[in-house]
């Protein structure tokens, strides 16, 4: 394996590392139950990082499973999004 493939493996542990540090350090201060609305993040990091910056190829199949996750997702997130302001709301009232 070439130099770079040894570095790209170092950043990629250092980068898992630090993830579950992150992820650690926000339980404690946070519930879990909040932080589960973010945990699609990952998926879709992994999604746009393949697509623009490794041009990775994808079948029509994958393309249609990944975009169908995505969608997915964004709706979950406007729906979390929707749901906390409206929590917030009635505490103010």
């Amino acid at each position: 394996m070439a130099w770079w493939g040894w570095l790209l493996m170092a950043v990629n542990g250092s980068l898992v590392l630090a993830q579950q540090i992150a992820r650690f350090v926000a339980l404690r201060y946070e519930s879990a139950s909040s932080l589960q609305k973010m945990a699609f993040l990952t998926a879709i990091y992994a999604f746009i990082a393949d697509i623009a910056f490794f041009g990775t190829k994808f079948d029509t199949v994958q393309i249609i499973g990944l975009s169908c996750a995505l969608a997915i997702y964004i709706v979950q997130l406007i729906y979390f999004v929707w749901q906390d302001r409206k929590k917030k709301d009635s505490l103010q009232n």
